[in-house]
């Protein structure tokens, strides 16, 4: 088991490392997620100051690239206080972020019209 439900939000993991935000991503639960909510974001948040810090070939820096081919993945770059930014897997990406917001390409319209905070509410589970 990846975690422990801790609330009603089912759209936001928290995760220690690099590790447990690819055991999340692995269950597929985004897909599953997203395509019952389709105008919702499902979030992995590293907590207690963590955060990752991957480069170009990394497993997790792969899993997300293969996860952007089909949906819109953004990061909260830890050098920055501007919320998020598109992630796509290219070399010029992010490295170091302490979120990860993954949301359908045919929502993008939508979001822009309603940005995303900072802080994600509610908690789901903790992974290791």
């Amino acid at each position: 088991m990846l975690g422990q439900k801790l609330s009603e939000i089912e759209n936001v993991w928290l995760v220690l490392h690099d590790v447990g935000a690819m055991q999340i991503l692995l269950t597929g639960g985004y897909a599953r997620w997203l395509a019952e909510h389709p105008e919702e974001r499902y979030y992995i948040k590293f907590i207690l100051d963590s955060y990752a810090d991957i480069k170009p070939g990394h497993p997790l820096w792969r899993m997300l690239a293969d996860i952007a081919k089909e949906y819109l993945v953004e990061v909260s770059p830890i050098t920055s206080d501007d919320g998020y930014v598109p992630w796509t897997g290219i070399p010029s990406d992010p490295r170091q972020f302490d979120t990860i917001s993954i949301r359908l390409k045919k929502a993008d319209a939508i979001a822009k019209a309603m940005p995303i905070p900072k802080e994600v509410p509610g908690v789901l589970a903790i992974a290791a």
